[in-house]
């Protein structure tokens, strides 16, 4: 009795064994693999720049999760008549979380001096900065150094200047 009872189990045991096409693939994925690329969009504008009279809007584009092209239009007032603004630039967001973290980059720019003329000011610099993204809504603050060639306080003979640069962020995200 013994004999068929380890028999019977043995016979359950070897009916009841699981083929190889049963089982389910291992996923190839990794934990590390980056994501697709995404793009995501926000425009902003600077208060403080506004409250020192440069109205101005920026509009940024990340194409991926670390790359940002970025462009700023402004007016800024001044004397009567007023100077048109146009800058440009690149950011590399390092911890690859599209437009929110740390940041460094690359800007080039140019102010229209005199309305009417092709008189520029323009300047190359670079940006280092931060930024927080919570329901869509954009937080951040940026500094840099900015170096012009144009025309000196005392006319136009041309002359090369540095200047520290910063700014602050308020805006909206589409991530």
């Amino acid at each position: 009795m013994t004999r068929a009872v380890m028999l019977g189990a043995m016979l359950l045991l070897l009916g009841t064994t699981v083929r190889a096409e049963d089982a389910p693939a291992p996923s190839l994925a990794l934990r590390t693999d980056p994501d697709r690329p995404t793009w995501s969009v926000a425009v902003s504008v600077d208060p403080l720049a506004g409250w020192l009279g440069v109205w101005g809007i920026r509009a940024e584009i990340a194409a991926g999760s670390a790359h940002v092209v970025t462009g700023w239009l402004a007016w800024v007032s001044g004397d009567e008549r007023g100077q048109a603004e146009l800058e440009a630039g690149y950011r590399l967001f390092p911890l690859g979380r599209g437009l929110e973290g740390p940041f460094v980059g690359p800007v080039v720019g140019a102010r229209l001096l005199e309305p009417g003329t092709m008189r520029l000011l323009p300047w190359v610099g670079a940006d280092l900065g931060g930024q927080v993204v919570w329901e869509g809504l954009l937080l951040g603050g940026r500094v840099g150094l900015e170096v012009s060639r144009g025309p000196r306080a005392q006319g136009w003979t041309l002359g090369t200047s540095v200047g520290v640069r910063g700014g602050l962020a308020l805006g909206w995200a589409w991530m």
